[in-house]
C-alpha cells in the first residue's frame, strides 16, 4: 500500500513540477491504473483469495499522442493470499489460496471530437494470464482434504470509450468504459488427498463481459 501512494505522489508531483511549454503536436504520457474491474472475470471461480469487485492500483500505462491518433499500452498485475478462518465456523472449510493474474494490453486510440480532446474511442489487443492454487480442510463431514490448481489463458478484444479530463497542468484523469471478448482455456486439478483421487478438467469459452478503469497520466 505504501508503494502504491508513493507512486501516485510521485507521478502528481512530476506533472505540477514540469514547467509549462509550448503545445506540441506529439506527445508522452506514462501513468497508473489507479482503479478498475477484475482484469479477469474470476467472480466465477469457486476458490480464489480475493472476490474484490473493484481493484485497486494494479498497473502501469504509457500512451503516446500524434493528433487525433495515439497510440497505448499497459501492464497489470494482481495478486492476494488468504488463509481461511474457522473459528467462528465450527463445519467451514479450512485452508490457503494464493491468486496471481497478469494482463497485458496494446493498442491505440482516436480523439472522436476534431476540436476536443477529452472524448476519445480506443481499442486494444490484450492477453490474460490467471492463476488460482490452494487447499481445502475440514467442512461438514471433516473428511474433506484436497488441493486445487485453477488456470485461464485468455486473449482477445476490448473497445469502448474513454475521457481524458484534465486535473492541473500536466496531469489527467481518464475514465474508460469498455466491452471485452475473449477466448479462454481453462485447466482445473484437484487432488483429492482422502481417497488418493486426481481430476483434470480442460475446457475452452467464449466470453464477452464489461470492464472499466480509471488511469492517472502525466504527460510529458
Amino acid at each position: 500500500m505504501k508503494l502504491k501512494i508513493s507512486l501516485v505522489c510521485l507521478l502528481c508531483c512530476f506533472a505540477l513540477a514540469c514547467p509549462a511549454q509550448t503545445p506540441k503536436k506529439k506527445t508522452f504520457e506514462v501513468g497508473l491504473d489507479v482503479a478498475s474491474l477484475p482484469i479477469i472475470n474470476y467472480w466465477l471461480y469457486a476458490y480464489i483469495a480475493d472476490k474484490n469487485i473493484v481493484n485497486g492500483i494494479s498497473g502501469v500505462f504509457v500512451r503516446y499522442n500524434t493528433q487525433r491518433v495515439c497510440f497505448r499500452a499497459s501492464a497489470n498485475y494482481y495478486h492476494a493470499n488468504k488463509e481461511l478462518n474457522i473459528e467462528t465456523c465450527r463445519d467451514c472449510y479450512s485452508g490457503s489460496t494464493l491468486t496471481k493474474a497478469t494482463n497485458l494490453k496494446v493498442g491505440f486510440q482516436y480523439q472522436v471530437l476534431k476540436s476536443r480532446e477529452w472524448l476519445y474511442a480506443f481499442s486494444d489487443l490484450q492477453g490474460n494470464s490467471f492463476k488460482s492454487e490452494g487447499n481445502r480442510q475440514g467442512g461438514f463431514s471433516g473428511t474433506t482434504d484436497f488441493t486445487f490448481e485453477h488456470k485461464v489463458n485468455s486473449y482477445g478484444l476490448s473497445t469502448g470509450l474513454g475521457a481524458k479530463l484534465k486535473l492541473w497542468k500536466r496531469l489527467y484523469l481518464s475514465p474508460e468504459l469498455s466491452c471485452a471478448t475473449l477466448s479462454n482455456k481453462f485447466t482445473m486439478y484437484y487432488v483429492d488427498r482422502q481417497f488418493n483421487t486426481q481430476t483434470l478438467e480442460q475446457r475452452r469459452t467464449i466470453s464477452l463481459f464489461p470492464t472499466a478503469r480509471v488511469l492517472l497520466t502525466a504527460k510529458f
